[in-house]
C-alpha cells in the first residue's frame, strides 16, 4: 500500500490541518482501514518524522524502514515554501498546503519516540552531500534505535531512488526478506 500525504498526490487537499499529529493520524487511519497487522512501514524525506511518531505508539508494526532524514520534525522556514512552487513541486493552486504545513510546523525531536521503537529498523543514507541525513543526525540512531541497520548508498544524495542506481531497492529487499526469516 503506498499513500500520499495529505495534500500532496491525489490525496485530498484541506485548508488545514498540516502538523505533526494530523499527519500520523492520516498514517493511522489508512492502517486501519486497510485492517493491517504484521506489516512495515517505509518512509522517505519529511514522511520519515511521522513514521517515526506512528511507530512509537503501534504495536502491530513488524518493521520500519526510514530513508534519508534525521529524527527530528522540522520548523519550516518560509523560504521553503517559495522555493516548493517555484519550483513547480506543487502547482500554485496548492499553495495554501504548503503554507499549511509550514505555519503548523514546530521543532520537535524525536528522540524519545525513538528509543521506545523495540522493533527492527533499517535507516538508509545517501552518501554525498546532498544527503539530508548527517552524520551527527546517523549517531542519534545508533544511539536511541536498540534494533537497528544503517546502510548509506553511495553516489546519491537525498534522493535514494535515483534511476541511476537500484541499489536502495536492493537494500530494501534484503531487509525486509531478513524480516520475513524471522
Amino acid at each position: 500500500i503506498s499513500m500520499s500525504l495529505r495534500g500532496r498526490g491525489n490525496s485530498t487537499s484541506p485548508t488545514d490541518g498540516y502538523s505533526l499529529n494530523d499527519h500520523v493520524q492520516d498514517i493511522n487511519n489508512v492502517v486501519l482501514h486497510s485492517q493491517l497487522n504484521d506489516y512495515c512501514l517505509m518512509a522517505y524525506s519529511m514522511g520519515v518524522p511521522y513514521a517515526i511518531k506512528f511507530a512509537a505508539t503501534h504495536t502491530n508494526l513488524k518493521a520500519l524502514i526510514l530513508c534519508d532524514y534525521p529524527p527530528t520534525y522540522p520548523l519550516i522556514p518560509q523560504s521553503w515554501v517559495n522555493h516548493v512552487v517555484d519550483h513547480g513541486l506543487i502547482s500554485k493552486e496548492k499553495k495554501y498546503v504548503v503554507e499549511g504545513i509550514q505555519k503548523e510546523s514546530r521543532q520537535i525531536s524525536l528522540l524519545a519516540e525513538l528509543s521506545t521503537i523495540k522493533i527492527p529498523v533499517l535507516i538508509i543514507k545517501g552518501g554525498t552531500e546532498q544527503s539530508l541525513l548527517h552524520n551527527d543526525e546517523v549517531d542519534k540512531y545508533r544511539h536511541h534505535v536498540s534494533n537497528v541497520t544503517i546502510t548509506e548508498i553511495a553516489n546519491v544524495g537525498h534522493n535514494l531512488f535515483d534511476s541511476k542506481t537500484n541499489e536502495t531497492f536492493k537494500v530494501i529487499q534484503q531487509f525486509l526478506e531478513q524480516i520475513d526469516v524471522r
